[in-house]
């Protein structure tokens, strides 16, 4: 008995010993915890001080700003299939590249629109605040010019000084004068106050302490007549300073010896979307019809919003400088001039975020889009040819009843588009935040204003005129219509996504779980399993509207359930996130497995520093035995680090394992539709894009090994890995295209590639060689396409040169 009592006391003993040893361990373990993530944190601050230095700027602009050349390639002994000294830049091919696909089937003929603006009339919006010391000479300038026949409209932004007086005063000499007094709501929104009432065909503003020359109008209005097809001028002008002194002491664009306070301005507009300078200067004249797509200036964007408002345009218009060189605008710079307040306002800063936001815009403006059409006659000729113009361009109709499966939100919006209704008849049945149009034989007063937009088959005139450039317009050919209405919905859907961008923060949860659905709902399962839920997560599972309603039906509560009309992967993603609530976004495939703490762990790598914009994960894929050695292509990444992660060719992540800060996601716009034949299919580089994208405007890329994934994809074809490869390796190449990536596609090196990848499946014939054969030479077709357009210099910078 009492040999019993002594092994129970001393297995007790050990017992507690080793309890004892247990909790010193943890303690140790807690501290060195502590201490990693100080030290994980001290380094970032390192780092990020590093970046911040004047030297590490000037490297990376004179880095990102000098392409890139392998010596391998261009190397005297090697034989090049290109002239690579001459030819267009990668910022002129990039947009050279968008234009060319935006004028296929999206081109907006100016000349076949009929506006209700007064023919002949020059609208010019004065804005102003606090400007009692220079406005009156401005005013003096406008009614100065040749051509008389122009309307002034001198908006006072709640000035405090004698400005109200003088504007009042110069207005009652003047019949040409209106006036509009309003309290202070910065410069965009008085500019859009003044543009709403302008009843001109040609719009154009001046600045309080600017000075028109007095044939300005007169050489501006000839250009516009004289190239109709041209939406918007630009011209050179004169530098003065604040006594109207010539300024000599500038580096902008100082091209005339003999005149040493002019500005000449390049020619070309090929970079003025995808280089952050702005070439357009402040003499300028575009149409009342550019402005009745394009339409506000944006609140958003103070400080450029003229520079966001061109580019805009370049967008959609033909942008072009002036056939003249003749200078007919002064420029007036002084300590109260915005330009002089550019480090305050952080104008410049603010140009590179601009090319962010600009390179979602144009691939927005490429973007397939749902339309429901309400018509009694089918046979109507204009019906059938917007039908055709939508259907040929990738679009899709849709009836009431499907359109409304989807779950509204600011990324996926539809065109409602009613033939020949009642213009003060309710509509019924439609999302709320579908674009509202109504098309007509002819135009008829409007009372209720139900629409966002008004057309008929037949010219107009100024007594159709409705305000906030709503209409009427006269349009005859349905494929018109549709380059019209598309345009002018997709820019009120990408305005409505910048308010949502600039709202302020607000959260109601800490974090967004988003989850794509393909239609297994055993994975489904599997992966909400794998999530350790807490109050302060949101789950959101993004699905086609048939799967949808089945898991709807099936799940709990719980979860919310996005409905997406579109089967493109990044689309959906968009969608989802433009619906959640939590101030992080997680992205998820429904094949996928969270790791132990996964969300607290990503939670964790944010709270380092608020510059870290995304962050990428460790992620395994369990894979059958046939396709084993291939995880790398189904996203498996195991490099074992916690750091700052800039981007390499040969070091990608995974982005099966990914998230980001909500207010970034929205600043980037979304993810890019880099591959979109490819859509449907789950794209890493899409998520690689935004993540450099980011990076590019200043903000840093984490990557993790403690943010870890598995994944298990379902059954897998030869036609999967396929697509999936193609997808990714197309994406790459257009994510360097776009700039956003390095550009690191040659010819040359794909050749060799081919080459080798030909003789190794004529020896070996295994099947990912084949399929490695077919997606490089696809490529390599693709890539001498592009160099072969960027070899057409000339002939292509002719035309988006200078007006001839």
């Amino acid at each position: 008995m009492n040999s019993m009592i002594d092994s129970y006391l001393l297995q007790k003993k050990q017992l507690e010993d080793l309890n004892e040893k247990t909790k010193r361990l943890s303690e140790e373990n807690q501290a060195l915890r502590l201490q990693i993530e100080t030290f994980e944190k001290k380094r970032f601050h390192i780092k990020r001080k590093i970046k911040s230095t004047r030297f590490y700027k000037v490297y990376r602009k004179l880095k990102d700003r000098i392409p890139k050349k392998e010596s391998n390639i261009h190397s005297p002994s090697r034989k090049l299939e290109f002239n690579y000294d001459y030819m267009l830049s990668s910022y002129e091919y990039r947009f050279l590249k968008y234009k060319k696909a935006r004028n296929n089937g999206y081109k907006i003929n100016i000349q076949r629109i009929s506006t209700p603006y007064a023919q002949n009339l020059v609208s010019i919006v004065l804005p102003v605040y606090n400007g009692d010391d220079y406005v009156e000479a401005s005013i003096k300038s406008v009614l100065s010019q040749t051509y008389k026949n122009f309307e002034l409209i001198i908006v006072d932004d709640g000035s405090t000084d004698r400005t109200p007086e003088i504007v009042d005063s110069c207005a009652e000499k003047d019949h040409r004068i209106r006036v509009i007094h309003q309290e202070n709501r910065k410069l965009p929104r008085t500019l859009s106050r003044g543009f709403r009432e302008a009843r001109g065909e040609l719009f154009t503003w001046t600045s309080a302490d600017n000075i028109m020359h007095p044939q300005f109008l007169e050489k501006f209005v000839g250009e516009m007549k004289k190239y109709n097809h041209t939406g918007m001028i630009y011209g050179n002008m004169r530098l003065i300073d604040e006594n109207g002194s010539p300024k000599t002491d500038f580096d902008w664009y100082r091209e005339d010896r003999e005149h040493p306070d002019s500005v000449i301005l390049p020619g070309s507009v090929l970079e003025l979307n995808t280089f952050a300078n702005n070439i357009v200067g402040a003499a300028f004249m575009y149409r009342a019809v550019v402005a009745s797509v394009v339409e506000d200036y944006s609140q958003y964007k103070y400080g450029i919003e003229d520079y966001d408002y061109w580019m805009k345009i370049n967008e959609l218009f033909a942008l072009r400088h002036t056939s003249f060189d003749d200078i007919e605008y002064s420029y007036r710079m002084h300590p109260k001039s915005l330009t002089s307040h550019d480090a305050e306002l952080k104008i410049t800063e603010n140009r590179y975020r601009q090319m962010l936001l600009d390179e979602f815009r144009r691939d927005y403006l490429m973007k397939p889009v749902y339309w429901i059409i309400d018509t009694e006659d089918t046979q109507n000729r204009c019906y059938r040819e917007l039908c055709d113009a939508i259907l040929k361009n990738g679009h899709k109709i849709l009836n009431r009843t499907k359109a409304g499966q989807q779950t509204e939100n600011l990324y996926e919006r539809m065109i409602y588009v009613a033939f020949n209704k009642d213009a003060d008849s309710e509509i019924k049945g439609i999302p709320d935040t579908s674009y509202k149009v109504l098309i007509s034989e002819t135009s008829s007063k409007v009372k209720n204003d139900l629409f966002d937009l008004y057309i008929c088959n037949s010219p107009v005139s100024e007594n159709d005129f409705i305000r906030n450039f709503k209409g009427w317009f006269g349009i005859k050919k349905g494929e018109d219509i549709f380059a019209y209405i598309d345009s002018k919905a997709k820019n009120t859907f990408l305005y409505d996504l910048e308010g949502d961008e600039a709202a302020k923060e607000q959260y109601s949860v800490n974090m967004s779980v988003i989850i794509s659905y393909g239609g297994n709902e055993i994975h489904l399962q599997r992966c909400m399993d794998s999530i350790t839920y807490e109050d302060s997560y949101e789950i959101i599972v993004v699905a086609g509207c048939d799967n949808a309603q089945v898991i709807r039906d099936k799940f709990s509560n719980d979860i919310k359930i996005v409905s997406c009309m579109s089967d493109n992967d990044a689309t959906r993603k968009n969608c989802a996130a433009r619906i959640a609530v939590g101030k992080y976004l997680v992205f998820l495939q429904d094949d996928c497995i969270c790791g132990k703490e996964y969300l607290e762990n990503i939670s964790s790598v944010f709270q380092i520093h608020s510059d870290i914009a995304t962050i990428l994960g460790r992620v395994d894929v369990e894979l059958p035995d046939e396709y084993k050695g291939q995880e790398k292509l189904f996203g498996a990444y195991n490099k074992y680090f916690d750091d700052i992660y800039d981007y390499q060719g040969w070091n990608i992540p995974s982005a099966y394992s990914f998230a980001v800060r909500s207010r970034q996601f929205k600043t980037a716009g979304g993810f890019y539709h880099v591959a979109e034949e490819f859509g449907s299919a789950f794209c890493n580089m899409a998520i690689i894009g935004m993540c450099v994208a980011l990076r590019n405007v200043g903000r840093y890329i984490y990557a993790s090994i403690n943010c870890f994934i598995t994944r298990i994809p379902e059954q897998i074809s030869a036609a999967d890995l396929e697509c999936w490869m193609m997808s990714e390796k197309l994406s790459q190449y257009n994510l360097e295209i776009m700039g956003i990536l390095v550009y690191d596609m040659w010819p040359e090196e794909l050749s060799v590639m081919v080459n080798r990848l030909k003789k190794t499946v004529s020896e070996k014939n295994n099947l990912m060689e084949r399929i490695s054969l077919k997606c490089y030479e696809r490529l390599l077709e693709q890539v001498r396409h592009d160099f072969r357009e960027k070899e057409k210099v000339d002939l292509i910078r002719d035309m988006y040169r200078q007006l001839p």
